[in-house]
C-alpha cells in the first residue's frame, strides 16, 4: 500500500466521523424541540396531576424520612438510656460498697470504744480494790498499833498498881527526893509532870520515863499515882 492510499484512507475515516457528529447533533436538537413542543402542548389539568403526584411523592418521602429519623432517635435514645442505666448501677454499687466500708469502720470503732471502756472499768475496779485493800491494811495496822499502845499503857498501869504506898515512899526516900532540898520552881515541876504524862500516854514504861527525863522511878511512880487518883 502506497503513501497516497494511506492518506486517502485516513481522510475517509475523518469525513465519516465528522458526518456522524453532525448527524447526532441535529437529532438531539430535534428531540429537544419535540420535548418543548410536548410541554407546551400540555394543559393545566395535566400540570395539576403532575403537581399532585410530586406532592404525594414528597410527602411519602418526608414521612419515610421522619419514621427513619424517629427510629434512629429511638435507637440512639435506648442506647443512651442503657448506658446511663449501666453507669448508674456502677455508681450505686460503689455507693453501697462505700456504705458497707463506713458501717464496718463504725462498728469497729464501737468495738474499740467498748473495749477501752471495759479496760478502763477494770483498771478503775482494780484501783478501787487496791485502795480498799490499802485502807484495810492501814486500818489493820492502826488497830495493831493501838493494841500495842494499849498493851504498853497497860503495862505501866500494872506496874503502878503493883506499887503500894509504902514502896512508893521507900522509892522516894531512896532517891533522896525532898521538896525542901530541891530548888525547882512550880513551873519546872509542872513541866516535868506534863512530860511524864505525855510519855506515859505514849506507852513508855516507868523505867523508860525515868531514863528519858533523868528522874527517879519513885518520882515518876508518885506522879503517875497522883494522876491515877485524880
Amino acid at each position: 500500500m502506497t503513501v497516497f492510499e494511506v492518506c486517502m484512507l485516513i481522510l475517509g475515516l475523518v469525513l465519516i466521523g465528522v458526518s456522524f457528529f453532525f448527524t447526532e447533533k441535529v437529532t438531539s436538537k430535534g428531540k429537544k424541540e419535540e420535548v418543548t413542543n410536548s410541554i407546551i402542548g400540555l394543559d393545566e389539568e395535566h400540570l395539576l396531576v403532575i403537581q399532585n403526584t410530586l406532592e404525594e411523592n414528597l410527602e411519602k418521602i418526608s414521612e419515610a424520612t421522619i419514621v427513619k429519623t424517629e427510629n434512629d432517635l429511638n435507637k440512639v435514645t435506648n442506647e443512651k438510656i442503657m448506658a446511663i442505666s449501666e453507669y448508674s448501677e456502677q455508681i450505686l454499687e460503689k455507693i453501697e460498697q462505700n456504705h458497707m466500708e463506713v458501717v464496718f469502720l463504725y462498728n469497729m470503732l464501737n468495738e474499740k470504744e467498748n473495749a477501752m471502756k471495759e479496760n478502763y472499768c477494770k483498771k478503775e475496779n482494780k484501783t478501787k480494790d487496791s485502795e480498799s485493800k490499802s485502807n484495810d491494811l492501814e486500818n489493820q495496822t492502826d488497830t495493831n498499833n493501838s493494841t500495842v499502845i494499849d498493851s504498853k499503857v497497860t503495862e505501866p498501869e500494872r506496874e503502878i498498881q503493883g506499887i503500894n504506898d509504902e514502896e512508893a515512899a521507900m522509892l522516894v526516900n531512896n532517891t533522896n527526893y525532898s521538896y525542901n532540898e530541891q530548888e525547882f520552881t512550880d513551873e519546872d515541876k509542872q513541866n516535868n509532870n506534863q512530860e511524864i504524862m505525855k510519855l506515859y500516854t505514849q506507852g513508855k514504861s516507868i523505867t523508860e520515863i525515868a531514863k528519858t527525863l533523868d528522874l527517879g522511878k519513885g518520882e515518876v511512880s508518885f506522879v503517875l499515882n497522883l494522876y491515877k487518883q485524880n
